[in-house]
């Protein structure tokens, strides 16, 4: 039994080896001919391709495919340039290798050697992850913008497919056309997948004479960490089209500007949401290829100490923005801030119908936070919804090359109780008196995912009502604060819950009354 296991071992490695050979380049030349590999086989979908030291391989086909894909130290991969377009897929990962000895050429991927008169776009589809690795003192090259107008010019749109995480990691953090470049991106990954920039900024191409350098998003999410920027440096005022829901940035998102301001709108969101930010900078000692970097952060804008000033009593608890700037150029750049609308949703604890939603700012670091004097009537019908805040010209919110963050929030005007600008759930104060405190049945109940909950108080007391599990557990904590004497409705949204039987509790100096609620998915 034991011998016929092992022989089933050894036919399922060999089987495992055989379904993605090597192939390595022999010398250099075209992919779509033998002679260009060792042993005169074409890569194909079982093929884990190496561009060896020293050669130059070119992707001649439309449709050229592989498994995995490394370009050594020294070795170059090119599209054509002959003005026909190239596409290669790859199925599995994508390496550029850096040197392999000092002063050693590094590993290039490049769009082509721009020698045809007819600009031309490549295609290449990667379903694994991407790297750039560090070598000996130089990093490897990848290169998918050349030239620099429309007729001697060449690009490579890059579309990340699968169902899996795609993992891009890079060298450079500073914009350099000349080793890390790409043009236009298409985010394409379907079950939840998302694309990872672990290392670097990746920078998309500024010259929109050389085609689009767009951002597509179509199904999943970029997410980037603390200190990585996804950079689209076109100064057009659209850079991007189908942010959702589901596709968006979860991270740091970069737009290049224009001497001439406009807006630009930030397609961003937390790991709760898609939140876009839209802003209109004011511009000062402009050159080109200067980008705004926003950021979506879920979390209190207020640190638990913050100072609220110029007519709010509250700013969001559930998340808030970042932003700076940078030149890629000029010694001397500035910008500050004008305007910036916000979006907001269902769970931003925003209610419908009223005019007490305000916008605030801090360039302290959040230490203090100001109204902008928001005019907005909310609304909730067809969210993530738009709220312009006031002039911020005179606040002087300027950064200079990226030496500090300004944040902005939503913002509760002082003495209103509509907004509650916390996470699940709205609080709406309804007409009429009171006469004792009273907490009533949910409705509906059972319900998915949302339901209202109305309490009455007679008088003003600090109310807190809160959510539990069947264990005494608390899971949410929708108000907490002093109300005035009123009948109130609660919208509580407990889509993030399991199915199951939760207990609410209001309770106040002077009585404490609780209720059951199901929720049912």
């Amino acid at each position: 039994m034991k011998k016929q296991l092992l022989s089933i071992l050894v036919v399922l490695l060999t089987i495992s080896t055989l379904s993605f050979a090597q192939i390595t380049s022999s010398t250099s030349g075209n992919w779509s001919l033998g002679s260009t590999w060792v042993g005169g086989v074409v890569p194909s979908a079982a093929s884990n391709v190496v561009v060896a030291e020293g050669h130059t391989v070119t992707i001649d086909p439309a449709a050229a495919v592989c498994n995995n894909l490394t370009i050594n130290g020294a070795g170059t991969l090119q599209f054509r340039n002959d003005g026909t377009a190239a596409g290669i897929t790859v199925n599995g990962d994508l390496i550029v290798s850096g040197n392999t000895a000092a002063a050693g050429v590094p590993g290039k991927f490049l769009s082509d050697s721009t020698s045809s008169t007819t600009f031309t776009t490549h295609t290449l589809t990667l379903f694994g992850n991407l790297s750039v690795t560090a070598g000996v003192d130089a990093s490897g090259i990848l290169v998918f913008r050349m030239g620099t107008n429309s007729v001697t010019a060449a690009g490579v749109n890059v579309t990340f497919e699968g169902a899996t995480n795609s993992v891009i990691t890079l060298q450079k953090t500073v914009y350099s056309p000349e080793t890390e470049l790409f043009n236009a991106v298409t985010i394409q990954k379907t079950g939840g997948a998302k694309i990872v920039l672990s290392g670097g900024n990746l920078f998309q191409n500024n010259n929109s004479s050389t085609g689009s350098s767009y951002l597509y998003f179509r199904g999943g999410i970029i997410q980037t960490g603390e200190n990585n920027f996804w950079v689209n440096l076109t100064s057009a005022s659209a850079a991007s089209d189908g942010a959702s829901a589901t596709s968006y940035v979860d991270g740091n998102l970069g737009r290049g500007i224009s001497s001439g301001g406009g807006n630009r709108i930030f397609d961003v969101g937390d790991a709760n949401g898609f939140r876009p930010l839209k802003v209109y900078p004011v511009v000062k000692a402009y050159t080109s290829k200067n980008y705004m970097v926003v950021r979506c952060v879920a979390g209190d804008a207020n640190t638990g100490a913050s100072t609220l000033s110029n007519d709010i009593d509250k700013v969001s608890s559930v998340r808030y923005y970042k932003a700076t700037y940078y030149q890629c150029i000029s010694s001397t750049p500035e910008t500050s801030f004008w305007k910036v609308y916000p979006y907001y949703g269902t769970d931003d604890g925003v209610a419908e119908g009223n005019t007490n939603l305000d916008v605030a700012y801090s360039g302290d670091n959040r230490a203090t936070w100001t109204g902008t004097s928001a005019s907005h009537t909310t609304s909730l019908t067809s969210p993530p919804t738009e709220i312009r805040s006031g002039d911020m010209t005179a606040a002087g919110l300027s950064v200079t090359d990226g030496d500090k963050w300004i944040y902005f929030a939503l913002a509760r005007k002082t003495g209103t109780t509509e907004n509650s600008l916390g996470t699940g759930t709205s609080v709406e104060k309804v007409e009429g008196l009171p006469t004792s405190f009273e907490l009533s049945q949910n409705y509906p109940n059972p319900f998915n995912p949302t339901t209202f909950i109305s309490f009455s108080i007679p008088q003003s007391a600090f109310v807190t009502l809160k959510v539990y599990d069947v264990i005494g557990k608390e899971v949410a904590n929708l108000v907490s604060e002093q109300k005035d004497a009123g009948n109130y409705k609660v919208n509580f949204d407990a889509s993030k819950f399991s199915s199951g039987v939760y207990i609410y509790r209001l309770s106040t100096p002077y009585s404490s009354i609780s209720r059951k609620m199901m929720l049912l998915k």
